[in-house]
């Protein structure tokens, strides 16, 4: 679910359009505009493309809004539900470059903005009406997993009830994706692997010593991994513990049952983000191989 507009570049005198603004320009269009999956550390001077950007303002984007350029149109596109921050960059770049441009705005819902109307787009609305996926999710008791900028977050009933009984559920749901996107925490990446005889597959994180490191509390596959595996189901899930504070000296402590390691790490060295994802603290090598060897006990 998404909402899309699309602003036409302005014409040459004979014939075509003008170069789409570059990477840089469009940067200055709005304090703090950046492009999420950008390859290099500054905007570049490369003219934006059929290639999909991920756009935004740092610390106040939950989602960002997707934007490219085609057929002689720049092209938004805002996932429902979005951040209210999310909402209202995307809406002041589309008055930017409608501005710019001298052409109107036109959405996918057939309506035509000028670069004045659309800063008075009911954004908050596609908001409130994406946000009824939620409600759904809690009366099948699942939990939810949105994409964020930099990681997704697992809402449950107890979040989705949260959000619902606030004064502004739209502003809930913005603070809830964004306190999840901007913490200073490594995200441990999933792992899947065969054994030799390829009858079993088994799943696995890798936890560093002295790193904050986002982990599942109780991992289950992603939808990329679900969609590798088909009807193959992970059959363990194994959490590697590596110590050294530097790549010269970093080597593997060991490898223990997932499950086991959670149940044994200290309440006070992990907190919950969200339904399903935990932050462990920083945890020193003698820390690691306490709990490593409880883990191996259990």
């Amino acid at each position: 679910m998404s909402v899309t507009f699309k602003v036409k570049n302005k014409k040459k005198l004979f014939g075509g359009y003008e170069k789409a603004l570059s990477e840089r320009e469009i940067s200055e269009f709005i304090d703090g505009f950046c492009f999420f999956n950008s390859q290099n550390d500054e905007p570049s001077e490369l003219s934006l493309n059929e290639n999909v950007m991920i756009a935004g303002v740092w610390q106040k984007s939950a989602r960002g809004f997707e934007l490219n350029y085609e057929d002689g149109k720049y092209i938004v596109r805002v996932c429902t539900p979005s951040g209210v921050g999310d909402w209202q960059t995307a809406i002041l770049f589309l008055s930017k470059i409608s501005a710019k441009t001298g052409s109107k705005i036109e959405c996918d819902n057939e309506e035509i903005y000028d670069s004045e109307q659309i800063l008075k787009f009911d954004y908050e609305a596609d908001i409130m009406w994406g946000l009824e996926a939620l409600k759904d999710a809690k009366e099948k008791n699942q939990t939810l997993y949105i994409s964020g900028l930099e990681r997704d977050v697992a809402f449950d009933a107890v979040m989705i009830d949260e959000i619902f009984a606030s004064a502004s559920p739209a502003a809930k749901f913005d603070e809830m994706m964004r306190r999840v996107q901007y913490l200073d925490a490594y995200s441990a990446r999933e792992n899947l692997y065969e054994d030799k005889n390829g009858n079993e597959i088994f799943g696995a994180y890798t936890l560093s010593e002295n790193l904050p490191t986002i982990l599942p509390y109780a991992p289950s596959p992603s939808w990329q991994a679900q969609e590798v595996l088909g009807g193959r189901k992970v059959s363990r899930w194994i959490l590697t513990l590596v110590v050294g504070l530097d790549d010269r000296d970093a080597h593997v402590l060991g490898e223990c049952e997932y499950g086991a390691f959670m149940a044994n790490l200290p309440k006070e060295k992990y907190r919950f983000i969200d339904a399903a994802n935990v932050l462990v603290e920083p945890l020193s090598e003698e820390e690691m191989r306490e709990i490593f060897k409880k883990a191996n006990e259990a």
